[in-house]
């Protein structure tokens, strides 16, 4: 049987050496002949497992029918890159499964990775309670418009530039979010766009939270989240903020009508003195000390 040759193209080699990278968490370009070493090299077993078909041209492509993806029960820690881009465009993705994920302690680890999953309904977040390094959790939802809820109700840390920028910005049909116990928030916008483009979600407290030292912390954190009404920071101190005011709330508020944001009285003195009576970047924001 004669053989019949096969037409790569360069972007289709570029993405089957970003699969490589994300599953053994290097960042070296390599050639198409070193990648037959490198995937052997990927170790069997307890790995993320990331579903893949072949095409009829022999080209690697995510499956296009229903599937789910899941974290192998042992993996609890995620490192640099290890998810970077992994599952970005898979419109068969429907459900995500990292109930066993305590802490994602790498840059880049989640950056991307399932971005733009327009049928991803279901994300089980349950156990995580840190997320540190710059870009950790960038966009790692971005764009999953068929997403109705998320519990972070275990996160207590997040740090690190950037940390959770972005994390669930688009997200359209978002509108319960479990953040309660999330005690600190530093590093350089590491809340920021976190929820911008929610446009269905309508309120949220931060019951715990009570360290907001990251310059830019929440910095445009619920840009155009054109339902919302009302949030609340219980929790906030006269030193949650540090010995200065580093613009934590710029812009928090963007594109956004009509919501109460409600603080501590005990708090009210610090945060007159610090920033005023903002409006947090929205239109018709009411600010009050009821808590």
């Amino acid at each position: 049987m004669a053989n019949t040759p096969v037409v790569v193209l360069d972007d289709t080699m570029t993405s089957i050496a970003n699969a490589i990278r994300a599953k053994t968490g290097g960042s070296a370009t390599m050639t198409p002949g070193q990648m037959p070493a490198q995937i052997a090299a990927i170790p069997s077993g307890g790995g993320a497992g990331i579903p893949r078909e072949v095409s009829a041209q022999g080209v690697f492509q995510m499956p296009s029918q229903s599937f789910s993806f899941s974290l192998p029960a042992n993996v609890t820690d995620l490192g640099g890159r290890v998810l970077e881009y992994a599952l970005g465009y898979s419109s068969g993705l429907t459900a995500v499964d990292m109930s066993s994920l305590t802490a994602v302690t790498g840059s880049y680890a989640l950056r991307n990775a399932f971005y733009n999953c327009a049928n991803l309904a279901t994300v089980d977040l349950g156990s995580l309670t840190t997320v540190t390094g710059r870009d950790a959790f960038t966009a790692a939802f971005l764009n999953c418009s068929s997403l109705t809820s998320v519990d972070l109700g275990s996160l207590t840390t997040v740090s690190g530039l950037n940390a959770l920028h972005q994390a669930f910005n688009g997200c359209s049909s978002l509108a319960s979010v479990s953040i309660g116990s999330l005690a600190s928030a530093t590093g350089g916008s590491s809340l920021g766009m976190t929820f911008s483009g929610c446009t269905s979600l309508t309120s949220l407290t931060f019951t715990s939270l009570a360290n907001i030292t990251g310059s830019a912390a929440l910095s445009q954190a619920f840009y155009g989240c054109t339902s919302l009404t009302s949030l609340s920071f219980p929790a906030l101190t006269a030193s949650s903020f540090g010995s200065s005011y580093t613009n934590q709330f710029n812009d928090m508020l963007s594109g956004v009508t009509g919501c109460t944001v409600h603080f501590p009285a005990a708090a009210q003195a610090k945060i007159e003195t610090l920033i005023g009576y903002p409006n947090f970047g929205g239109t018709n924001t009411t600010v009050l000390f009821d808590l």
